[in-house]
């Protein structure tokens, strides 16, 4: 190898390291960001309330208070996922 070739290498490896590093944290921050809300709404959009499962979450008044008993379910393939695993606290 060249002295040129050898420069041109490291510059071009600096540039791909800076590179992958500034889409890296934009990946995280993205997702840390925008996954929550996302799967929230999907799960408010998508989910049943338990144990029955044939009432709509949705159906649940915005303006009243949760009970603790009251849980939702999201059908994801075959298996039911209960959607307090989406919330953030």
């Amino acid at each position: 190898m060249t002295i040129t070739s050898t420069t041109t290498y490291k510059q071009r490896l600096r540039g791909w390291l800076s590179y992958a590093f500034a889409s890296e944290v934009f990946v995280v921050v993205s997702l840390t960001l925008f996954l929550p809300i996302c799967l929230e709404q999907f799960a408010r959009d998508n989910g049943y309330l338990q144990p029955e499962k044939t009432e709509p979450c949705s159906s649940l008044s915005g303006t009243a208070p949760a009970s603790a008993d009251v849980r939702c379910a999201v059908k994801i393939g075959w298996l039911w996922i209960d959607t307090a695993s989406f919330r953030c606290v």
